[in-house]
């Protein structure tokens, strides 16, 4: 798998206190992809201009986000509709939470939302 850009490598989250991850490449890529969609990849276009707090609290995401979705606690799809024979069930469900929308923690979504270049309209 190739990966396009990271925000932090192995080495880094293991020396957060994180366990290994067995497919830390992929979890970390996902992670770069949500962070860049709700900064609407500011972030990767611009690291080296971003300020040493903002830096460290996308780091800090990644890791929450890396670890999220490596646990058992990530669910693989959200159920909203289902069909039996020729009927359609649909679920209601309640308004997502702004963190909810990307699946992350929202540990992690806060600490983005607080570098100030996250999308306004969440």
């Amino acid at each position: 798998m190739e990966v396009r850009g990271v925000y932090i490598d192995e080495e880094y989250y293991k020396s957060q206190g994180y366990d290994k991850v067995e497919g830390f490449s992929k979890y970390m890529q996902r992670a770069f992809d949500i962070i860049n969609n709700i900064t609407l990849n500011r972030i990767e276009s611009n690291m080296q201009n971003l300020t040493d707090y903002q830096k460290q609290n996308i780091k800090r995401a990644a890791c929450y986000i890396v670890n999220y979705l490596a646990s058992d606690d990530a669910p693989d799809y959200d159920i909203s509709a289902y069909s039996m024979q020729n009927m359609r069930i649909m679920l209601r469900k309640r308004k997502l939470r702004a963190w909810e929308v990307y699946n992350i923690p929202k540990e992690a979504f806060w600490l983005i939302m607080d570098t100030g270049l996250a999308r306004g309209a969440i």
